[in-house]
């Protein structure tokens, strides 16, 4: 493991002193039968074995009249029953309840939910902290009914912006909040925070396989081979299919259906849908405008970035690595290999990377005078 920070910074030096599983030149030793990056990133959508998580939802109103939804995990949650919230007629708004306990925040990848493997992985391991947990669905995904002519894109931070300040607006005064992404969650997440700048109230941060520079990711997608016809492919048919959910009478003025229709890529599905949804002039502007790696030196929350190398779908060449040194907050660890939101190891295929994710939260916390210093790898 390869770590890239500004080595003045004594933010920097103080948290990784508490975080003995980051540590330059520690080696990431993948699965044996997942021994690259398609493989891992392969294991990450066939694993069923992430703990069953209860959610209660809470409906969220935003500025331009779009409907967003937490879904924050029951106290129980890790030994609950799998439930998704209630459907499009009969979802409520439930508050959760205040507790002085950290709440972290997720925003999860491309078309992935509160009901993911992985996320709810991620719920549980934040469960397992003592902390609470709320999951940001992307705007149109998991049941929430579309009231706006938005849904939601790799650079649109209002939704996270909105169930930050809810949440402060919700618990105790003091209440530590924290912030994880993954995957397109993450450049929302890291670009949020950049956006924040020093004032951020977020005491912690994490992204998990952040694609930092859309413009390298989207050139990867188009010109390696499996990322090309395997990828991208994929990719593109979870798009429609999560647009075909609403009511095209919403969208029509603004995208191209035709061309949602047609589109083979996420490059297709972007120029008839999302860089017409948000006004771009063309494709590449908005990858260029979306791109959380030109912005990442303006981020003052501690954040932790976790990537491969051989991730298939976000290229070594696109990682900002000169930036974050510029950064006094950021954390940069590249692994050799991993693949895309996976990082497995053991024969069992365990989780690499989420406990080193929580471990940073920890050590943030510790650092901000919480006393959690739980969170260390064993």
């Amino acid at each position: 493991m390869q770590l890239h920070y500004n080595t003045s910074s004594p933010v920097l030096r103080t948290l990784l002193a508490l975080c003995p599983s980051l540590q330059e030149g520690i080696r990431f030793i993948p699965t044996t039968w997942l021994r690259n990056g398609h493989l891992q990133t392969l294991w990450c959508v066939l694993d069923r074995r992430a703990p069953q998580i209860a959610y209660q939802r809470q409906l969220l109103t935003t500025v331009d009249g779009g409907t967003s939804a937490i879904d924050w995990a029951e106290p129980s949650a890790s030994q609950g029953t799998a439930t998704e919230p209630a459907g499009n007629n009969t979802i409520h708004s439930v508050a959760p309840p205040a507790s002085p306990r950290p709440v972290l925040l997720l925003s999860p990848g491309l078309t992935s939910t509160s009901q993911s493997n992985y996320v709810r992985r991620a719920v549980d391991a934040a469960l397992r902290q003592g902390w609470k947990c709320g999951v940001i669905n992307h705007r149109g995904l998991s049941g929430v009914k579309l009231t706006s002519c938005h849904l939601y894109s790799a650079g649109f931070t209002g939704d996270v912006r909105a169930a930050v300040l809810r949440t402060l607006q919700d618990q105790p005064a003091g209440t530590p909040i924290l912030l994880g992404g993954f995957s397109l969650g993450g450049n929302v997440v890291a670009k949020y925070l950049a956006e924040e700048g020093a004032n951020s109230r977020i005491i912690g941060a994490f992204t998990f396989s952040n694609p930092f520079n859309l413009v390298a990711s989207d050139h990867k997608m188009t010109h390696a081979f499996l990322s090309r016809w395997v990828y991208a492919p994929a990719l593109a048919s979870q798009l429609k299919l999560a647009t075909s959910l609403h009511d095209p009478a919403m969208l029509q003025h603004k995208v191209d259906f035709e061309g949602v229709r047609k589109a083979k890529t996420v490059r297709d599905f972007d120029e008839a849908f999302t860089r017409r949804m948000f006004d771009y002039a063309s494709v590449d502007d908005y990858y260029r405008d979306a791109s959380s790696a030109p912005r990442i030196a303006q981020v003052r929350t501690p954040t932790l970035c976790l990537n491969a190398a051989d991730d298939p779908i976000v290229p070594e060449e696109g990682l900002p690595l000169q930036e974050v040194c510029r950064s006094s907050s950021v954390v940069l660890a590249v692994t050799q290999h991993g693949g895309h939101v996976a990082h497995f190891t053991g024969w069992h295929a365990d989780s690499w990377g989420l406990p080193r994710c929580i471990e940073f939260l920890s050590a943030a916390l510790q650092a901000h005078g919480q006393g959690h210093d739980n969170g260390h790898v064993k």
